[in-house]
């Protein structure tokens, strides 16, 4: 009972140092001293706070730091360890070095192969994304869905539309990225067309919609909602008045 008792207090001593590792974004003094804590404490030996403290690191721009920490895990790396640590990488401007990590893998998951696609996202270089889900043993709905927001975040509609109707299965994810990327290209008769067509009339996918929609089709896509909250009402709303700005310019 006692060591239960303990186990369970260790265990919300490091879930309580994970929400202020998460909790730093890029204030580098709190940074540091967070980590200094855990190094002082029972859990400096812990694999899953020093994933963290990578991720940490790489948003504080401070890469040397993240990668310390990395060499110095006294736990073999993991598949995430690899991960954060390329994406740190990637996420500073070193994308040559966060494709070395990936390559030097001597087992790569899906989880691997996923986080490759996205960092070639971030760069906005969504044909080396296709080509490395090309490469992939097995594919899966998240590698998918990643492709097809690479493709729409960086205007490669038609590609991103393309991969869309070739997916073997679709989830929400899915009709929402492609419906985003209509959204973020002012698309608003595409974003329609596909809404019509999608499972999922609900305020997640239609805000993406209604954020360039206005005017009567603003109001179709509204109309065809299960439900509305206040996002989507305050969405709705600003659709049409940029629709009457528009009118008015003209």
């Amino acid at each position: 009972m006692r060591r239960s008792a303990s186990r369970a207090l260790i265990l919300q001593e490091q879930d309580d140092i994970a929400r202020i590792v998460r909790s730093v974004g890029q204030d580098l003094e709190q940074a540091r001293w967070i980590h200094a804590q855990i190094e002082q404490s029972q859990h400096r030996r812990n694999r899953f706070l020093a994933n963290l403290l990578v991720e940490m690191y790489g948003k504080c721009g401070r890469i040397r730091e993240a990668r310390a920490v990395f060499d110095g895990m006294v736990e073999q790396p993991n598949d995430f360890s690899w991960n954060i640590l390329a994406w740190a990488y990637a996420t500073n401007g070193q994308l040559a070095a966060a494709e070395e990590i990936f390559y030097s893998m001597s087992l790569r998951s899906s989880v691997s192969w996923t986080s490759m696609i996205q960092i070639y996202s971030h760069y906005s270089n969504p044909s080396l994304a296709e080509e490395v889900l090309g490469r992939m043993p097995e594919w899966n709905l998240i590698s998918w869905n990643t492709l097809i927001a690479a493709y729409a975040q960086s205007g490669h509609l038609q590609e991103s539309t393309e991969v869309f109707l070739a997916m073997p299965k679709r989830d929400v994810i899915s009709w929402c990225s492609l419906l985003a990327g209509f959204a973020l290209a002012s698309d608003p008769s595409s974003a329609q067309r596909f809404f019509q067509r999608s499972p999922y009339h609900d305020r997640v996918s239609a805000t993406s919609v209604l954020q360039v929609l206005g005017g009567d089709q603003g109001r179709v896509i509204f109309d065809l909602m299960e439900e509305r909250d206040k996002i989507s009402w305050n969405a709705m709303i600003a659709a049409n008045w940029s629709s009457l700005e528009g009118a008015r310019a003209r």
